[in-house]
């Protein structure tokens, strides 16, 4: 539910630029997602409804409801795989609030907000680990022009789990899971489960070894 501003600007820094490969030059990118999400079929200024996609030929029109996987991204008027490749890493289809949360963010979500100090983005990990470590809840994110949204109790998570063997290779597992609510017959709700034989970034390097909150014996896992 990002605001079209923060929207703008995270696709303004894809590699393949805002509005690369459209079928149309007077769609932006930003305005169709918007589009493609909200609950009327008014068409925002340069944005995509029923009939821009219609006149691009395609054979289906937005679902003018909220995003259900990030993959349903690559169905809106002029984005590229390359662009939806590179935003998915950065981005959630299960948050409900407007804004980042400047506290829960990763380094490389930080690194692309306007107006805030870059100097000071790698102390400020540092700081939110060490907080982690000793159970306190994350720092004050560093000052910033924008708003950040509400840190509230988390109930979706995305947990990666990776295997290295004698030879290096390696194998994958990402997973996105929800907390239930009420009774369930599962705590949890699996919301995606992805395998994959390639990692981009491995899970072993120092420069993960560097964000480890705990380690656990794999007995403690048995409990």
């Amino acid at each position: 539910n990002v605001e079209q501003t923060l929207l703008q600007d995270l696709l303004n820094q894809a590699p393949s630029g805002s509005n690369a490969q459209l079928p149309s030059a007077t769609v932006n990118r930003a305005a169709a997602i918007l589009d493609w999400r909200d609950s009327d079929d008014l068409t925002r200024i340069d944005g995509a409804e029923k009939k821009q996609y219609q006149d691009a030929g395609l054979n289906y029109s937005p679902r003018n409801q909220s995003f259900q996987t990030l993959e349903e991204l690559q169905m809106v008027l002029g984005m590229d795989e390359a662009t939806l490749k590179w935003l998915e890493p950065l981005c959630t289809v299960y948050s409900d609030a407007p804004q980042v949360d400047l506290q829960l963010a990763s380094k490389e979500v930080l690194q692309l907000m306007s107006g805030i100090d870059a100097g000071l983005i790698d102390s400020y990990i540092a700081a939110r680990v060490e907080s982690a470590k000793n159970n306190l809840p994350a720092p004050p994110p560093p000052l910033s022009p924008i708003q950040s949204a509400t840190t509230a109790e988390v109930t979706v998570l995305t947990i990666i789990s990776e295997v290295q063997l004698d030879d290096q290779s390696t194998a994958l597992v990402n997973a996105i899971v929800k907390k239930a609510e009420g009774i369930q017959s599962t705590p949890y709700e699996v919301l995606r489960w992805q395998r994959s034989t390639a990692n981009n970034v491995s899970l072993f390097t120092d420069k993960m070894n560097e964000l480890i909150v705990k380690h656990y014996a794999e007995s403690e896992f048995n409990n």
